[in-house]
């Protein structure tokens, strides 16, 4: 059963809603310094910028059995992340470069260019996530909005989480465009990422 559950992948691409799944399965995916807008751990990104990571995960391992962070440019230091975490899971949730470039950039002007750099950052973060030979679970955006419930108890067997109906329920309803649902800890709707 993995202790740290490390979300990694590209921005925009569903990152946000796998934490949220997370937590509401019981994982703290954030400590006291978060961004409420993208359930970011700022003390976890500030540590792995900073190069104080250990200290960190040091101070996560002695509060919490089990817990995770959600940093989309953790790619960049997954050699970092896997000398320093506890029994990690790395997950990374893709969503296609029209969608996650449309998250990006608000106007459509030179949209194709945009397109282009959106998909050339993907192949970096592939290329990172395979030359890291760590293993990865890849994660679909689109399976998730397709097949919620199924997508939800995925990431509970991967978690090793043996979550109750109700959990799975509420992380199932989460993903639901525009549900107005919000995990425990007043999170911003799924939809807000649409």
């Amino acid at each position: 059963m993995p202790s740290t559950i490390a979300i990694i992948a590209f921005s925009h691409s569903g990152t946000t809603m796998v934490a949220g799944i997370l937590e509401i399965l019981g994982v703290p995916m954030v400590g006291p310094q978060y961004d409420l807008a993208k359930w970011e751990d700022i003390e976890v990104i500030k540590a792995l910028k900073t190069g104080q990571f250990a200290d960190i995960v040091a101070q996560r391992n002695a509060q919490h059995e089990r817990w995770g962070f959600k940093f989309p440019g953790a790619w960049r230091y997954l050699a970092t992340l896997d000398h320093c975490l506890r029994e990690p899971l790395y997950l990374a949730i893709w969503k296609d470069a029209v969608s996650v470039t449309r998250r990006r950039f608000r106007t459509q002007d030179r949209w194709l260019r945009k397109i282009q750099n959106t998909v050339h950052q993907f192949s970096d973060a592939v290329d990172g996530i395979c030359a890291s030979h760590l293993p990865v679970q890849m994660l679909s955006y689109q399976i998730a909005v397709m097949q919620p419930r199924q997508f939800v108890e995925d990431i509970a067997r991967l978690a090793g989480i043996d979550a109750e109906e109700d959990r799975l329920d509420r992380a199932t309803r989460y993903i639901q465009p525009n549900s107005g649902r919000r995990p425990h800890r007043g999170y911003p709707s799924i939809g807000k990422w649409l």
